[in-house]
């Protein structure tokens, strides 16, 4: 093991103690500690950092890297420092989601994404923060990945980590990315074949091994309609012009 303390044994300094670790821990990255406090991109026309890159006084970065949409995640106890601070020139989405092991993510990735899509669609780009960028913003962009790119949660952490070192959802996030894998997957299979599920027996052609898909395991089944469940508990607010709400809000979930 590597004796950190030795080898800055003349420093007080825990801003280079914390950055000579990363060096050691993160070399092929290039990460390191003072970067937490900016955004990083995680996939093309997806960053995510800290509330501190989204504030006013840093808007020329936010326009130095064309960031057009901004999600907001706090809780209530934060909202009066954690807010949207420009509406005229950014869409925001707020959530509130409190960054516990018992608070429920998953139920927020679906308008995380549908958001997300959105703007990319529109060669936007989105910009996930939350307080430090480290939990319920990183939570929510692990799951967006995990979905877009058919990944399961351990790819999905590799490459966020690769991009922005620091991210680390607490435990009860992470158990629940571990599950989203067998939902999303379940939900993307639903969607191909829903189709086919709506002709009669005559009318459906017959495929080899189409018999194992007759009785569908019973968690698959649980969870297929997993979307239709968590919308109405989800505080979000969408804000900017009303045409530009209005559009989204009648859009199909992608």
């Amino acid at each position: 093991m590597v004796d950190i303390s030795s080898s800055l044994a003349e420093t007080h300094n825990v801003e280079d103690i914390l950055s000579y670790r990363d060096k050691l821990f993160y070399p092929a990255s290039g990460w390191n500690y003072m970067m937490r406090r900016n955004m990083q991109e995680i996939v093309p026309g997806l960053f995510l950092g800290p509330y501190s890159s989204a504030l006013k006084q840093y808007q020329s970065n936010l326009l130095e890297q064309g960031i057009t949409h901004i999600v907001c995640v706090r809780d209530s106890s934060e909202a009066h420092f954690i807010y949207p601070q420009m509406t005229d020139n950014y869409t925001y989405l707020t959530l509130d989601i409190v960054d516990s092991e018992f608070e429920g993510i998953l139920k927020h990735i679906p308008v995380v994404t549908k958001f997300i899509n959105t703007a990319r669609n529109r060669h936007g780009k989105v910009l996930v923060h939350g307080n430090t960028g480290i939990s319920r913003s990183a939570a929510l962009v692990l799951g967006y990945v995990m979905k877009t790119y058919n990944y399961s949660y351990t790819q999905a952490l590799r490459l966020v980590k690769q991009k922005r070192g620091c991210v680390n959802p607490n435990p009860g996030f992470a158990s629940q990315l571990n599950e989203y894998e067998v939902i999303y997957k379940t939900q993307k299979y639903f969607a191909r074949h829903q189709g086919q599920c709506s002709k009669t027996p005559d009318q459906t052609p017959k495929r080899r091994n189409d018999g194992l898909f007759e009785e569908p395991h019973p968690k698959i089944a649980a969870i297929a309609r997993y979307d239709d469940i968590s919308q109405k508990d989800i505080n979000v607010s969408v804000r900017k012009n009303p045409n530009t709400v209005s559009e989204f809000c009648s859009q199909d979930e992608s």
